[in-house]
């Protein structure tokens, strides 16, 4: 594992996770481009379906993925698919 995934791993279950946890919520890594700075994460759980989704995700998981390392330049994200099980 690289060190930046390290680094957005322990982001995601440290920070950002415990908030959508409390509606029953995650996120998890999906890709990691380092040459291009870019981090996509997957919703899972009940933020799959949320309307508030892309409020949520600029509002928390870009805000503590960008501060948490320089060369984040981008944060994207997608939703688990329907019938895709998950993690």
């Amino acid at each position: 594992m690289s060190e930046l995934l390290d680094t957005i791993v322990k982001v995601i279950e440290e920070k950002i996770n415990p908030v959508l946890a409390v509606d029953r919520g995650a996120v998890e890594v999906a890709e990691v481009r380092e040459d291009e700075g870019v981090v996509v994460v997957r919703y899972t759980g009940r933020c799959a379906g949320c309307p508030a989704t892309a409020l949520t995700h600029r509002k928390v998981v870009t805000s503590a993925l960008l501060a948490a390392d320089r060369s984040i330049r981008k944060v994207e994200y997608t939703l688990l698919a329907e019938g895709e099980e998950e993690a």
